[in-house]
């Protein structure tokens, strides 16, 4: 696989960072975290998520979707399609 796995493994680790930002999001409105070390915690996700998802946002707003934030859900799209590619040029799939 070379120097194709760190980035796979890369990409694996911010997927998993947005789809727990999204889940903290959802905690943080419902009231189950409170705490301010947690809500620190989340700032720093945040930080790290934010420049990968805001493209997308621009792309398709929360106003056009109901106040529903469908960024991070197309940014994991986008990081699967990524993962996908890689594979396929580690494999061998795009030869002349």
């Amino acid at each position: 696989m070379g120097p194709i796995a760190p980035v796979l493994w890369a990409l694996d680790v911010l997927w998993l960072m947005l789809v727990a930002d999204v889940a903290a999001s959802w905690m943080v409105s419902f009231g189950m975290i409170r705490s301010p070390a947690a809500l620190r915690w989340l700032q720093v996700l945040r930080r790290v998520t934010d420049p990968v998802a805001a493209p997308f946002r621009a792309l398709l707003p929360p106003s056009r979707t109901g106040g529903i934030d469908l960024s991070p859900l197309m940014a994991c799209f986008a990081i699967i399609l990524v993962q996908r590619a890689l594979w396929s040029l580690a494999a061998g799939g795009l030869r002349p």
